[in-house]
């Protein structure tokens, strides 16, 4: 007799776990009412965070089935056509699909402006004796005069100020006659005449956006050198690695460094 109630209840309790796990089972199963089970209609982007004038690309899934080409996509409220918006205006943005009646997720865009600037040093190889060098300084001086991102050095020839390792440096670099301006050591300036250089190669430089910025502070007290170096990203990055160098002249033989890296 035991044994038949203790049968009974051990029944019970499977039945009514059993009813649970279906009843659990109906409420994922609803959806949205497509079919899909719990998977529903599911709206994404391959990039949700974006400087202007970026192409941004919507897919909208409908469980397991693709349906972007016959999905109503819409951005601020407005269809766009395709699965595929270009955003030229900074501020954020709401993105909707709808298939079949049925409503997908929202997903956030945000626009933004670069937040870093490219700077540029421009290398003046010049000489008190050249006629023909104040054409550079004088490019510096209206380059400077509308954009603070230029760092002029003089690197001076067969004058009182003349710099000891001007001639490796113009071996290094190429440069062959005066005067010549170096940018970012990476491209000779041009010039448009005898008396002007050509103001859109460093400007169209100097425009160039930036996803990346980088800032170093160094001092040196007695024999150390103490450097603090920040690195800065808009937008999500991957698979990039800090190098930081650190030169001395002068070394007659190997010396021992101490290293120690601290990050904040």
């Amino acid at each position: 007799m035991k044994t038949a109630n203790f049968l009974k209840i051990f029944l019970l309790l499977v039945a009514v776990t059993l009813t649970s796990c279906s009843s659990e089972s109906t409420d994922d199963g609803g959806g949205n009412g497509n079919g899909n089970g719990n998977q529903g209609l599911v709206l994404s982007a391959d990039k949700t965070r974006v400087y202007e004038n970026t192409i941004v690309t919507f897919t909208v899934m409908n469980g397991t089935v693709n349906v972007t080409s016959q999905a109503t996509i819409s951005l601020d409220g407005t269809p766009i056509t395709g699965n595929t918006v270009l955003l030229d205006t900074v501020g954020s943005k709401v993105v909707t699909a709808e298939y079949n009646g049925d409503s997908a997720n929202n997903v956030d865009i945000e626009v933004i402006v670069p937040s870093y600037s490219t700077k540029m040093i421009i290398e003046d190889y010049t000489g008190a004796w050249c006629g023909w060098c104040p054409r550079i300084s004088q490019g510096i001086e209206d380059l400077g005069a509308s954009n603070s991102n230029v760092i002029a050095i003089a690197v001076h020839n067969g004058d009182s100020m003349v710099f000891p390792f001007e001639g490796q440096m113009r071996q290094r670099f190429g440069v062959s006659g005066f005067p010549t301006g170096i940018l970012n050591r990476d491209q000779s300036w041009n010039s448009v005449s005898g008396d002007a250089m050509n103001m859109t190669q460093p400007i169209s430089y100097l425009n160039v956006q930036k996803e990346v910025g980088v800032a170093i502070n160094s001092s040196i007290t007695n024999n150390t050198l103490s450097a603090s170096i920040r690195v800065g990203f808009d937008l999500d990055q991957s698979g990039l690695s800090l190098v930081v160098y650190a030169l001395e002249n002068g070394l007659s033989k190997h010396k021992g460094i101490i290293q120690t890296i601290m990050e904040e």
